[in-house]
């Protein structure tokens, strides 16, 4: 029965199947000092509920599930300070979050014993902390609007019969045009 329990490391098994022979050491002395069948009946009923109401205390797995969603709580909250990431961009990265939660709580409920959770938890907890939102989208952004300034300077260079001047005042512009546009991102 404590072998079927769900959840239960090797460890926690282990200690519940002593307590089990400690309630059955017990018993078996108090039926050995018992002077009369009335007593040996109640040595023996007594054992047997002491038997029966062992259970292993199960938590290892649990403390580690916790500790997972923690981290991920945490990781999330990160996530949401990433400047420059676009919304779609932290969604995304939560979503990485939420698959390596899922992950580690899988290969905790199949780990058998508490090396193999302390394990799973480990490389779960690792998993969580390495993940950063991708943030290209406002770069790329900033970059295009750079390019598209370049381009029309140099074709202002090109403007026939405008002074030097007048070169520099649209040139202006144009540098005016990317601050407000960049800010905008």
């Amino acid at each position: 029965e404590i072998d079927q329990t769900p959840n239960a490391t090797d460890e926690e098994k282990a200690a519940a199947k002593a307590k089990v022979d400690e309630a059955v050491t017990t018993a078996k002395n108090a039926i050995d000092q018992a002077t009369n069948n009335a007593g040996v009946d109640t040595a023996k009923t007594n054992g047997v509920d002491s038997i029966n109401n062992v259970q292993p205390t199960v938590v290892k797995k649990d403390e580690a599930k916790t500790a997972i969603e923690n981290a991920a709580r945490a990781k999330k909250a990160e996530i949401d300070q990433t400047p420059n990431a676009t919304d779609e961009e932290k969604v995304a990265a939560k979503a990485k979050v939420d698959e390596a939660v899922n992950n580690a709580k899988a290969s905790i409920d199949q780990a058998t014993n508490n090396d193999g959770v302390d394990t799973a938890k480990s490389n779960g907890l690792d998993s969580i902390n390495n993940i950063q939102p991708t943030v290209v989208k406002k770069d790329e952004a900033k970059t295009a609007i750079d390019k598209a300034a370049e381009a029309k300077k140099a074709e202002i260079d090109q403007t026939p019969n405008a002074t030097d001047e007048e070169k520099a005042a649209a040139k202006a512009k144009v540098d005016e045009a990317v601050t407000t546009a960049k800010n905008a991102i």
